[in-house]
């Protein structure tokens, strides 16, 4: 698993490794060389509830230290709900990790129904509930289920970034 949460070791010169040390090297680089971590990230709504159906609904990270790295990326179904018109979307954060600094990342909104239109978008952490919210970049407002557009069948949201916990 991508997860590695000690510290990593010092040495001083002319020293070798004892034991602990080499494990904690061994770890930190099996964790910077594994698959990342899945989650099951929770997908919810300002207004109503939206549920994957169909679509998909992947996210993964990997923990060195103190930083995650993280993706989500989901594709809409025939059968993918998105909450009440007007609702923005809301996503968890890996699971365990209560103390995010607050950051900001990037992101892309996939409109495949026009022509696989791309929107970009950014995303910050609400440290008040430790999740991901999703910001339309050309005029600073949420991304909402029907703003740029209404989101229908493959449909795409994508982000990732990097996260400092505390």
């Amino acid at each position: 698993m991508g997860v590695y949460s000690g510290t990593v070791p010092t040495f001083l010169a002319g020293e070798l490794a004892d034991a602990d040390k080499f494990l904690e090297v061994t770890n930190f680089m099996t964790a910077t060389t594994a698959a990342w971590t899945s989650w099951a990230v929770a997908w919810t709504a300002s207004a109503g509830t939206p549920a994957i159906g169909n679509g998909t609904l992947t996210s993964h990270y990997r923990r060195l230290g103190k930083t995650i790295d993280f993706r989500i990326n989901l594709t809409a179904g025939t059968t993918t709900t998105f909450g009440t018109a007007g609702a923005a979307f809301r996503f968890d954060i890996p699971a365990g990790l209560t103390s995010v600094l607050t950051h900001t990342g990037s992101g892309l909104f996939l409109d495949a129904s026009a022509g696989n239109q791309r929107y970009p978008l950014m995303w910050h952490i609400d440290a008040s509930a430790n999740l991901f919210r999703l910001w339309r970049t050309n005029n600073d407002t949420e991304l909402l289920n029907n703003a740029p557009v209404t989101m229908t069948t493959s449909d795409a949201l994508q982000f990732s970034g990097s996260l400092e916990i505390a």
